[in-house]
């Protein structure tokens, strides 16, 4: 078994019986899109993501999209049991959730609730993890985790991370951001909270604060996301006009622009 935060401050038990009581709410109503196609369709116009990458031992597209799948899962069996790969495993996967497990404790993250569903607007996700941390000033917090893998070594992930994409630098949408893989991944967690606090009225009024844990494959770091203010979203999936062409026309339309004209 492997150690796992338990916060003991005061009103951590209120917070953490109330987590643990909410009742998951599927989207109901017409169908909505989810975040990570959002990102893709929307903010990136459908244009293929494609940084400048530092030389690596980075797997293939499907066989990475797998073992990440597969590591998410471990990690939701550690937040529930604290069970994590046994040491000898050297596999990606097993190195990975050992990691996220430390860094987890680290950063003094108690888990509490792994895959909730939560949308806002037209959009929905699943958030990876919310869980119980403590404030500057010792109080508690909700903690909105999103699990990331990369078969990069942390020095390489590092200096990709902040590189934009050589076909399209900018979030389009109106977000404006640089189209980055941080970016993205703060565009995904920041939406998470969002999300819950819309979807579960209980969390509205609780303070929470967004956080990417990286796993690289010689490193795990967690990441403090700057928020995003909901009306974001709100407007950027009513324009919707942008995804009705093929990605290949948008790609064309786009010009390094933030719409097509």
């Amino acid at each position: 078994m492997a150690p796992r935060v338990r916060h003991t401050a005061r009103g951590a038990d209120q917070v953490r019986e109330l987590v643990l009581g909410l009742e998951p709410r599927e989207a109901s109503g017409k169908a909505k899109m989810g975040i990570t196609t959002f990102i893709k369709q929307i903010l990136r116009n459908g244009v293929k993501f494609s940084p400048r990458r530092q030389k690596s031992n980075a797997t293939r597209a499907g066989k990475a999209l797998a073992r990440g799948r597969a590591a998410h899962r471990l990690i939701e069996t550690y937040c529930k049991t604290g069970k994590t790969p046994p040491a000898y495993r050297k596999d990606p996967v097993s190195r990975w959730t050992r990691g996220v497990a430390r860094a987890l404790v680290q950063a003094k993250i108690e888990p509490l609730r792994c895959e909730l569903p939560c949308d806002l607007g037209q959009l929905k996700t699943n958030v990876d993890m919310l869980g119980l941390g403590l404030s500057a000033s010792g109080a508690p917090e909700l903690v909105c985790c999103e699990f990331k893998t990369t078969s990069l070594k942390h020095a390489d992930h590092s200096k990709c991370y902040d590189a934009p994409c050589t076909r399209r630098a900018v979030f389009g949408g109106g977000f404006g951001l640089a189209n980055t893989e941080r970016e993205a991944h703060r565009v995904q967690v920041a939406f998470g909270i969002e999300a819950l606090k819309s979807t579960y009225p209980a969390l509205a009024d609780l303070p929470m604060r967004a956080c990417v844990v990286v796993a690289s494959d010689t490193a795990t770091v967690c990441y403090t996301a700057k928020p995003i203010p909901a009306s974001h979203y709100v407007l950027a999936a009513k324009m919707s006009a942008i995804t009705t062409k093929s990605p290949g026309d948008r790609e064309k339309l786009a010009g390094g622009r933030l719409f097509p004209p």
